[in-house]
């Protein structure tokens, strides 16, 4: 709801997500804002080939394995749709969330919102590009995802994404 709530509060033409404890990279922001800037949604990845990821073995293993199935599913052509860190152009979002209610997919009601994102985007054929992005571990604070809950998300998320298959079809 937070994501949702800073989205509507936006005055810009372009919008990012990123989590508040600095554990994405801002020093990426200004490419991620260039290619916003042409009607991409950017996806900030972990899984492109070598990029730093500093996490716990089971969180790298639960959004591995759901990031596959994504992938596989959705044919999104991503390899990380659960980082949350995004930035796109607002009017592309809008539309994004317009087409959802459509079809009953709301973004924001999930964690993983780059999910749906992903693969509405898909289907309305606007372009995604993935930048590195690194991960780092919070510096200070509790993660709000303990493990067995974390493991509840990703596994209703591995059904979640079977509902956004069937409605998108």
């Amino acid at each position: 709801s937070a994501y949702f709530a800073g989205f509507r509060a936006a005055q810009g033409s372009v919008v990012t997500f990123l989590d508040a404890d600095l554990s994405h990279p801002p020093e990426i922001l200004p490419e991620m804002y260039a290619l916003a800037k042409e009607k991409k949604l950017v996806f900030g990845s972990r899984y492109l080939g070598g990029t730093p990821f500093e996490t716990s073995v089971a969180h790298r293993i639960g959004t591995s394995a759901l990031n596959t199935w994504v992938r596989f599913l959705l044919h999104t052509g991503m390899y990380d749709h659960t980082n949350g860190y995004l930035t796109l152009p607002k009017e592309v979002l809008l539309s994004i969330l317009s087409y959802g209610q459509q079809k009953n997919l709301h973004p924001f009601n999930h964690i993983l919102y780059g999910i749906t994102i992903a693969a509405i985007a898909k289907k309305l054929r606007f372009p995604c590009v993935e930048m590195k992005a690194m991960y780092n571990k919070r510096k200070h604070g509790e993660t709000k995802i303990p493990f067995w809950w974390g493991l509840r998300v990703v596994s209703q998320d591995l059904l979640y994404t079977l509902k956004v298959y069937s409605r998108l079809r």
